[in-house]
C-alpha cells in the first residue's frame, strides 16, 4: 500500500463520480495519488499498474477496461506513451491558483475538441 497522499477532488463536480460503478471509482481515487502537482498527468508504467491491481483487487485486463472507461467518459485523457491527464475538473493535487489554471486550460482544449 502507498504511502498516505492528499488528493482534492472537487464538490461542484462529484455528480460526475455518479457515472462510475464501485471498482471504477475506487481505481480513479487510487490512480489520482499518482498524479502530478504541476499539470495533473500520470505515467502508468506496468509497476504503477500492479500497485494498483494490488491495491483495488483487480486483474490487470480490469484494470485495462477500466482505465478505457475513464478514457471514454473524459476522466482521463491519453496523452499518449503510457501517459495520462486526469480531468481536473474531478481531482487535482495542485494548489489553488496552479488548479485554476489547469482547469481553464483544460475546458478550453476540451472545448476545441482537443480529446477525441
Amino acid at each position: 500500500m502507498s504511502p498516505n497522499i492528499y488528493t482534492k477532488f472537487f464538490s461542484g463536480n462529484t455528480h460526475l463520480l455518479l457515472q462510475l460503478s464501485k471498482l471504477q471509482l475506487i481505481v480513479f481515487i487510487n490512480l489520482s495519488q499518482f498524479m502530478t502537482r504541476n499539470d495533473n498527468t500520470v505515467d502508468l508504467n506496468v509497476a504503477i499498474k500492479k500497485e494498483i491491481c494490488r491495491d483495488v483487487g483487480c486483474t490487470m485486463e480490469s484494470l485495462a477496461n477500466i482505465l478505457t472507461r475513464l478514457v471514454k467518459l473524459k476522466f482521463l485523457i491519453k496523452k499518449g506513451g503510457g501517459r495520462f491527464l486526469i480531468n481536473p475538473m474531478v481531482s487535482s493535487r495542485a494548489n489553488k491558483q496552479r488548479a485554476d489554471v489547469i482547469s481553464l486550460s483544460f475546458i478550453k482544449d476540451l472545448k476545441e475538441g482537443k480529446f477525441t
